[in-house]
């Protein structure tokens, strides 16, 4: 499930050769998904039918196999789901609870800020908010991570973007833009992130 997601980012660590017309055109791909969000997204947030918590006909694909009736649910997980050490089995082996953030950016060519934002941090501890950065940096770490597990593990989209590649480079150009930009976009994933209140989406992850 996880190559198509990886090839990209995995083919860009440690080579910096094309850096600066590659990172151009993420840019300009990170500017426009963090603006096509907000609209993008509202679709989660339509009412539902009757006691089902979801629709029916099949919005995105998840393994509803053991939950017929939500056959429209959205597959995704919370950052509360993903920072508990019983659920590390859930990760993406791309991204490991033990992968540090900066290493995500290694041979990127992103600013410094982007790469040392949570110091040495690793992804869980990220998800876990141990970091001391400012509050729109802090939700930008643990939704994001939450929401690369999600694509990476259940093929969930947020918006226009379906990659893991995608939202590191989107995340990477939030945190550039200051910390309120990194909050909005944090504000805008958790509108999937979120199973436990969003009644359009269901986390088919289990404990390990």
């Amino acid at each position: 499930m996880s190559d198509k997601k990886d090839s990209n980012q995995t083919k860009d660590l440690g080579n910096t050769n094309n850096s600066s017309s590659i990172d151009k055109s993420r840019r300009k791909f990170a500017k426009a998904s963090i603006a096509g969000l907000p609209v993008i997204m509202t679709v989660v947030n339509r009412p539902v039918w009757a006691s089902f918590e979801c629709t029916a006909s099949g919005m995105q694909s998840g393994n509803f196999s053991a939950h017929p009736e939500l056959v429209d649910c959205i597959a995704a997980c919370s950052h509360g789901y993903y920072r508990h050490a019983k659920h590390a089995c859930s990760w993406s082996t791309n991204y490991p609870p033990n992968m540090k953030w900066k290493d995500m950016y290694a041979g990127m060519g992103y600013s410094n800020t982007v790469k040392n934002v949570f110091g040495d941090l690793t992804l869980f501890q990220i998800i876990n908010d141990q970091s001391s950065a400012s509050n729109g940096f802090r939700q930008l770490g643990f939704q994001g991570v939450a929401a690369i597990q999600n694509i990476e593990t259940l093929d969930a989209v947020y918006g226009s973007i379906n990659t893991a590649t995608d939202l590191i480079n989107t995340m990477a150009d939030a945190i550039d833009s200051g910390d309120g930009t990194a909050g909005s976009l944090a504000t805008q994933l958790d509108l999937i992130n979120d199973h436990e209140n969003n009644p359009n989406v269901y986390c088919p992850h289990g404990n390990c």
